[in-house]
């Protein structure tokens, strides 16, 4: 057994040599010209711990607020980050090749609880930033309040306007607050996805995490992948710029409720670990 004395040193050894390991893997991330670096806003970057001032760890953490881009390997819906599921349409090949098991009668209940209690698998994923999902979506509220306004001035029906109104609150949200950062692919391999993707200030490469899933009804099952979280999900905040992000510290009514109130530089590095490179109030 350890002496008091050479336990306490163990313990000081271990934990320099840990730092150290953590330090090495920072310079290491930051080194040389970031992978990618994406200009995003408090749309995309936002508080999500409101309790942080009274916590003992006093650092301040701001999380990628994404959404899933409609594609033809998607459902026609989208989601943020951590709120709803909406699944990748991939066949059995591709789900194999992340490294699930996808053999049995997906009618079977014992099969298919199997194949969903399956651990999730590792995938690479493309945020894209202020691009063509973005766009796309926000064509889809210019359509939807147009034809609202076009119902509304031919029908003065309650209902018509109860949905202009919507339809254009909608649109406002799309074009001022809400996130424009989307995840517009996933892949098991991260070869070859820099070449689809060449532009470093609107697409970033992460690592994340999909699951399986079984959808449909008897007789008409099938299978199909939704993303179950990425590894960089928050962000600290450097000390220097506590001072610009701390008055926020209180909730607002909800996610995506207000105008941004900061912007930030974030970077992506060798290891695809993001850090705020910089951040300012929003003019």
């Amino acid at each position: 057994m350890l002496s008091p004395v050479r336990a306490l040193l163990v313990g000081v050894a271990l934990i320099v040599v840990t730092n150290a390991v953590v330090l090495g893997g920072v310079a290491y991330n930051r080194r040389g010209e970031p992978e990618s670096s994406l200009r995003l806003t408090e749309r995309e970057l936002q508080m999500r711990n409101w309790g942080w001032a009274e916590n003992e760890n006093s650092s301040i953490d701001l999380y990628l607020r994404w959404r899933v881009s409609e594609t033809d390997t998607l459902d026609k819906d989208y989601y943020y980050g951590g709120a709803y599921r909406r699944n990748f349409e991939l066949d059995a090949q591709k789900l194999r090749r992340f490294g699930f098991d996808v053999s049995g009668d997906l009618e079977s209940e014992e099969v298919r609880r199997r194949l969903q209690f399956q651990p999730a698998k590792m995938a690479w994923v493309v945020l894209e930033q202020d691009g063509p999902a973005y766009q796309k979506v926000l064509a889809r509220a210019i359509q939807g309040r147009d034809v609202a306004e076009v119902a509304a001035a031919a029908n003065a029906h309650a209902d018509s306007k109860d949905r202009l109104e919507y339809a254009s609150n909608n649109l406002e949200n799309e074009q001022r607050r809400e996130s424009r950062l989307f995840v517009v692919q996933i892949a098991a391999e991260e070869a070859g996805l820099r070449a689809l993707y060449p532009d470093r200030r609107m697409y970033a490469i992460v690592r994340g995490a999909i699951k399986l899933s079984v959808e449909g009804d008897a007789g008409r099952r099938h299978l199909s992948a939704y993303i179950d979280g990425i590894d960089v999900d928050a962000i600290r905040v450097p000390h220097t710029y506590r001072e610009i992000v701390e008055p926020f510290a209180q909730p607002r009514e909800h996610n995506g409720c207000c105008d941004p109130r900061y912007m930030a530089t974030v970077n992506f590095g060798q290891r695809l670990e993001p850090w705020i490179a910089e951040l300012a109030l929003m003019k």
